[in-house]
């Protein structure tokens, strides 16, 4: 018996293996020569936002978005039912129901002009209208209406419709 006790006492143990580079680890070492100590990891892992955060960041984005829109656009929120112009200046509807027209921006003087060598003034918006005068280019006239096609238009001591391709605006 005791020789059993002295037997075991001689033999030697099984080395230990690294667990990452499974080589065998030299005798009275804690770690690998090789691969060095180990690396401890954290204890929980980053987590990212949660979902009430990204809600609260979404909507500061969206408010700052649409504040900007607003600036930009220069819009009314706070309007008394006519309809406005971006400058500020009531938009009116056209006589014969169409697309609806904006007057000049009373902020800004507007000049028009005749930007043709001759333009037509005629007594309805149509090119079967009769001809009432002959303006000449870079005659000044007054705006009095107008539609998707035609300016009603003062000048020469007349009104009359002339169209949107014979006149040129200049702003000041």
């Amino acid at each position: 018996m005791s020789d059993s006790l002295i037997g075991n006492a001689n033999k030697k143990s099984d080395p230990d293996y690294c667990s990452q580079c499974r080589e065998p680890l030299p005798a009275g070492t804690t770690f690998c020569p090789h691969c060095g100590p180990p690396v401890l990891h954290d204890e929980e892992p980053e987590k990212g936002i949660g979902g009430g955060q990204t809600f609260f960041r979404i909507f500061l984005i969206v408010i700052l978005f649409g504040a900007i829109a607003i600036f930009k656009l220069d819009l009314n929120l706070w309007d008394s039912g006519e309809e406005l112009s971006p400058g500020g200046g009531v938009a009116m509807q056209s006589p014969g129901g169409g697309k609806t027209v904006k007057p000049h921006v009373v902020d800004f003087k507007t000049i028009h002009h005749i930007k043709a060598d001759q333009a037509k003034m005629r007594e309805k918006p149509a090119n079967d209208g009769k001809v009432l005068t002959v303006l000449k280019k870079g005659a000044k006239v007054t705006i009095l209406d107008g539609n998707e096609d035609w300016w009603k238009i003062s000048g020469n001591g007349k009104s009359g419709w002339i169209s949107r391709d014979d006149l040129d605006t200049e702003i000041q």
